[in-house]
C-alpha cells in the first residue's frame, strides 16, 4: 500500500530536526540552555529564595535545596509548599514498603 502522508512525513522530520539543531538562550544570562531551564540562573533563583521558607526538619530541608540547587531541568526538583496557607480538605497517605512513605495532599478526597 502506498502512504500519501509520505512527503508531509518527510517534512514534518525536517521541521523536527531544525526544532532540534536550534540554539536556545537564557532570556536572563544569554547562555546557551535547554528549551525552558537555565540552570545557573534557577539556582541563584531557588538560592535567593531560601530564607524565605523552612519545613521545620534541617534534613528535609537540605534534601529540598539540593534538589533545587542541582536541577537539569523544570521537572527535577522539589519545592515546599507550606501547607498551614491552603485550604486542604484531605491529607492521602501512601505507604510503600519497597521504596519510599509518600504523602499526597488534595484538596478532595476523590482526586
Amino acid at each position: 500500500m502506498i502512504d500519501n502522508d509520505y512527503e508531509d512525513n518527510i517534512e514534518g522530520d525536517m521541521d523536527f530536526e531544525r526544532y532540534i539543531d536550534c540554539d536556545y538562550k537564557c532570556h536572563e544570562c544569554s547562555q546557551e540552555d535547554s528549551i525552558d531551564y537555565c540552570k545557573p540562573c534557577n539556582s541563584v533563583h531557588f538560592s535567593d529564595n531560601f530564607a524565605h521558607w523552612i519545613s521545620g526538619d534541617s534534613n528535609f530541608d537540605e534534601l529540598i535545596q539540593n534538589s533545587q540547587l542541582n536541577a537539569d531541568n523544570s521537572y527535577k526538583f522539589i519545592e515546599w509548599i507550606e501547607y498551614s496557607n491552603r485550604n486542604i480538605e484531605f491529607i492521602a497517605h501512601v505507604d510503600t514498603l519497597i521504596t519510599a512513605r509518600i504523602y499526597g495532599v488534595t484538596r478532595s478526597p476523590q482526586s
